[in-house]
């Protein structure tokens, strides 16, 4: 037996395990935590793995029953705005268009986005600090560019294509 200390005759053995040469090592209590604790931990993240899977599918619009693909607009789009006191703040803006499940759909859109960036620009460089601080003003401006650029889906190719805009990252500095 393995003793703590010199004054205490308190046994630290706390289970023998065999291994696999057939040779037997001591297992003491704080292994014992120990195996107990990384147990814990690897339930954890497999949890969260369990948990980030399936919306990570949804986004990506192949599973939860999403219809859809997403483009994302790169780089993200830089625009100044007037923050109404006569100064100029800059905004970024990360966006991403849902568009609809037809084979040519990402092609055309490919092909059309330095239009697409155009308007979304020019309408994003109209907006106020003020505007753009509220879920509100933020909904009102996506909506503005759904309809411009369907418009403009529809004018070349004939059909909208586009189905939402989502602003996934906006700084204003």
């Amino acid at each position: 037996m393995i003793f703590r200390g010199k004054a205490t005759l308190t046994p630290v053995i706390f289970r023998t395990v065999s291994s696999q040469w057939g040779l037997r090592r001591y297992v003491t209590k704080s292994h014992y935590k120990l195996g107990e604790t990384v147990k814990l931990v690897f339930r954890l993240i497999l949890i969260c793995l369990c948990i980030s899977i399936p919306s990570y599918t949804f986004a990506e619009g192949t599973g939860g029953g999403a219809t859809g693909h997403y483009l994302k607009v790169d780089p993200p789009l830089v625009v100044n705005l007037g923050d109404g006191s006569g100064g100029i703040a800059f905004m970024q803006v990360n966006t991403q268009l849902k568009f609809d499940d037809t084979p040519e759909a990402q092609a055309k859109l490919t092909h059309h986005m330095p239009a697409i960036r155009h308007i979304l620009i020019m309408l994003l460089s109209n907006q106020t600090v003020q505007d753009m601080k509220t879920a509100e003003g933020k909904n009102k401006m996506r909506d503005e560019a759904l309809k411009e650029i369907q418009a403009l889906m529809v004018e070349h190719t004939g059909k909208p294509m586009i189905e939402a805009i989502y602003f996934t990252g906006i700084v204003i500095q």
